[in-house]
């Protein structure tokens, strides 16, 4: 008996140094230390969100609410005198970047009544100069004025103009290419449009057609102040890519 009272002592006294080995279950599978038994494996990590795509056009969803893009129409900034500015730098016209290449560098910021798609002014990449290389210019925006959010879709809207086309030495635009994107990669959706009218402009003038397309990001997708941009690139034009009017909408 006594020795039964014993024992039982130094079981408790052990249980409280923590050196207690308890009897593994029968029919339990030994494992290592510090690992989990079988069964309770850790839970595989969920999968990153898909990143955002184009989606078709439906008709059931409308673009509606404020525009997200800044100064889209390119009416504010450090317009100079005259009816034209040659841009080369960041900073002149207000809320935009200008990219530019060796080759092919500044734009034409153009303040005409008559010819804008809206308001008064808008840009042509090409800066009035003869194709060489693509790509031309880039007008880049970071941080639109209403953050993008994951769940939702938006549509895309950019008016593209072309000018007369009056021969082969005369022929200013038609036809012209430009690529829209947004977000930074990897998650960059884009989109390339191609504008020639069939009735471009005889003389002078500049025919503007609106191109559009639409895109969605999935919940969860992570979204940050640095990579939500949009940047209009032109890739082919001769001596004119008339570019106004610049949306991103959300879709209801």
């Amino acid at each position: 008996m006594w020795k039964a009272i014993v024992m039982a002592l130094a079981r408790v006294r052990d249980w409280f140094r923590g050196s207690l080995v308890r009897p593994a279950p029968r029919g339990s599978v030994p494992h290592e230390p510090g690992s989990l038994p079988p069964g309770y494996e850790h839970p595989a990590p969920l999968p990153p969100p898909p990143p955002p795509k184009i989606i078709p056009y439906d008709p059931t969803y409308v673009a509606a609410g404020p525009n997200l893009v800044k100064n889209g129409s390119f009416e504010k900034g450090n317009f100079g005198p005259g009816t034209e500015t040659i841009v080369s730098s960041s900073g002149v016209i207000e809320d935009w970047r200008l990219i530019v290449n060796a080759l092919n560098g500044p734009v034409r910021w153009i303040e005409s009544f008559s010819s804008a798609a809206e308001g008064k002014r808008f840009v042509d990449l090409t800066g009035g100069r003869t194709l060489l290389t693509a790509p031309l210019a880039t007008l880049l925006q970071t941080a639109p004025s209403y953050p993008l959010q994951s769940g939702q879709s938006y549509e895309v809207a950019v008016d593209l103009g072309v000018g007369p086309n009056n021969g082969p030495s005369e022929n200013f635009g038609p036809p012209v290419v430009v690529s829209v994107s947004l977000i930074e990669p990897p998650g960059a959706v884009e989109w390339q449009f191609i504008s020639n009218p069939l009735n471009p402009p005889v003389g002078t003038g500049v025919k503007w057609e609106t191109h559009k397309f639409r895109f969605a990001i999935p919940a969860g997708y992570p979204l940050s102040p640095t990579n939500q941009t949009i940047t209009i690139t032109g890739n082919y034009g001769d001596r004119f890519i008339g570019v106004d009017n610049v949306s991103v909408r959300l879709l209801t």
